[in-house]
């Protein structure tokens, strides 16, 4: 049975990062689920406390469709603590409210994996009886061109690795850890959505040079277009996607190159309130962001590290997006979905949060302009 719709939630993690994919099939019901990270450096106790609760929502509407709780694919990008860390308290919410969900595929990319990570893994792997796979070595799903090999599919929608631990110019730890993140590419019918972990310069350079420009030269249409949501690398850093690797002068050469190969309509930037890290950086945003399409008003607040300041756009008309949309304490925070239907119109749908929650408001919109649907 193949999918009729797709719904990537770029969930709010506050300074971390996760991404749902929820796949409906043929009669709409929630029939797998895929999740892509799930950390955060404030773990539960400051502005993330609604994480978990989202995919147990998600778990407990498989169930009211019919289908045993289950996650079809798990895949940790790299080792950072807050690209992992919600994992523990995921196991203890499905112990205690879904203890028949299952696991079926476990898969983790990144270098210098530390004792706690490793320990989470081995928790998730005794809890669901699987053992959790490790990508390989400099590797890309793209590699040959006009051949895309596969990581897994789910339901028609195809799960395919842009690049992963690849080889680093910098010996520093943080710039190994994240350069070696793993990029997923999610592609349902002709769309793709871009999740690259915490990926670096010369992740993107990788991705560049071994496979974008390698399928031009080959006659070949770079094949991860369209785009129509691309999760910020590192969270929208500066000194990480640079190629010269400081936030002092920065070179966005290579990010320049990676956003005009892949044209993202929507970009996404997962990030703390305030954080000391000072992303999403505006420029990193803007770049990333060349091919971005107009949208309905939304929040956005992004560091300005010509002026060092903090910004807040309270209504800004591109796909350009923060999981925090206001400076004002309490912040106001937002999880962003986007749903994909088979012909490949795309929605976004949001849920505000302030702390202490509230209810949930949501509010759907087009995220891309009636002229260019079903293109």
């Amino acid at each position: 049975m193949s999918a009729s719709e797709i719904k990537v939630e770029f969930l709010h993690c506050d300074q971390g990062m996760g991404s749902l994919v929820r796949i409906y099939n043929s009669a709409g019901g929630l029939e797998n689920l895929v999740l892509i990270d799930l950390g955060s450096d404030s773990k539960t106790k400051r502005y993330a406390d609604n994480t978990v609760t989202d995919i147990i929502d998600a778990l407990e509407e498989m169930q009211t469709d019919g289908f045993t709780p289950h996650i079809e694919l798990l895949i940790v990008s790299h080792q950072d603590y807050d690209h992992w860390s919600l994992l523990p308290d995921l196991i203890s919410e499905i112990i205690a409210s879904l203890p028949t969900t299952t696991v079926s595929e476990i898969y983790y990319g990144g270098a210098r994996w530390k004792p706690d990570a490793v320990a989470t893994l081995k928790a998730w792997e005794r809890q669901f009886g699987i053992s959790a796979v490790p990508l390989p070595r400099a590797h890309s799903d793209y590699e040959t061109p006009g051949t895309k090999g596969v990581l897994a599919t789910v339901d028609g929608v195809v799960f395919r690795v842009l690049a992963v631990n690849v080889p680093c110019t910098r010996s520093a730890d943080d710039l190994v850890r994240n350069g070696t993140s793993a990029v997923m590419v999610a592609e349902f019918g002709d769309t793709h959505c871009i999740f690259p972990g915490d990926a670096t310069a010369d992740t993107i350079g990788f991705i560049n040079t071994r496979v974008f420009a390698a399928w031009q030269k080959k006659g070949q249409a770079v094949p991860t277009r369209p785009c129509r949501a691309l999760s910020a690398p590192h969270h929208g850093a500066l000194r990480t996607i640079a190629s010269n690797f400081t936030s002092t002068n920065p070179r966005l050469d290579f990010a320049k190159t990676f956003a005009e190969y892949v044209e993202a309509e929507n970009v996404i930037a997962s990030a703390g309130y305030y954080s000391h890290h000072k992303h999403p950086n505006r420029r990193v945003m803007e770049q990333l962001g060349i091919k971005a399409v107009d949208a309905d008003d939304h929040g956005l607040c992004v560091y300005n590290d010509v002026t060092k300041k903090w910004e807040e756009f309270p209504a800004f008309k591109k796909g350009l997006y923060s999981t925090i949309v206001t400076l004002s304490p309490p912040p106001e925070r937002l999880g962003w979905t986007f749903t994909i239907d088979a012909a490949g119109n795309i929605f976004f749908e949001l849920e505000r949060r302030r702390r202490p929650p509230r209810g949930p408001q949501r509010e759907r919109y087009p995220a891309v302009p009636a002229s260019l649907r079903n293109r």
